[in-house]
């Protein structure tokens, strides 16, 4: 099953059916019926390792677009996160076991105040597949009010979400890097 996730098993899913085509190019074209076996057989197989390769389906919605996904790994690389955006308020999250390919979690968040384009400023997963969001709030030359961090992590498996700030009172943030 190993060989068939991180090696070849992609490649077999793409070329299964050029070698189902070439079979049955050497059969007589008066044989309609072992045609069909051929036919039926190479897309059971194809299926049947297509099925073993994927991680999970997600019901998106009346989404009819690329919804733009993004992928991040945890620094163990065992974890996956892929989200994406909705509306530009909507956070839509799923954690993936990448060493078994089986999705540990899937949610919808919706963060207050939140603009992806002013406040976003990076997106993590630990090491257990849970997410962090990190948003950069009041980081203005002409400060109005105080610049802070708003840090929202999503623990997946109890569904909870906690969120604290990080106040950075007096500063300007350039190129923050978060890490665990």
């Amino acid at each position: 099953m190993k060989d068939l996730l991180n090696g070849w098993g992609a490649t077999a899913v793409v070329f299964l059916p050029l070698v189902g085509a070439a079979v049955m190019l050497a059969i007589p074209k008066t044989e309609e019926t072992l045609h069909k076996v051929v036919a039926l057989a190479t897309s059971l197989v194809v299926f049947e390792s297509a099925k073993r390769l994927a991680a999970s389906l997600a019901d998106l919605g009346y989404l009819f677009y690329n919804p733009g996904f993004e992928f991040v790994r945890s620094e163990d690389r065992s974890k996956g996160l892929v989200y994406f955006l909705e509306k530009q308020e909507l956070i839509k999250a799923c954690s993936i076991d990448l060493n078994n390919l089986h999705r540990k979690w899937q949610a919808i968040l919706h963060p207050e105040e939140f603009s992806y384009y002013q406040n976003f400023r990076e997106m993590l997963v630990d090491n257990d597949g849970n997410m962090t969001l990190v948003l950069e709030k009041n980081n203005f030359r002409s400060k109005r009010e105080e610049h802070y961090f708003e840090i929202h992590t999503y623990y997946g498996l109890s569904s909870k979400l906690v969120r604290y700030d990080i106040p950075m009172p007096d500063k300007l943030t350039y190129d923050a890097y978060f890490t665990y």
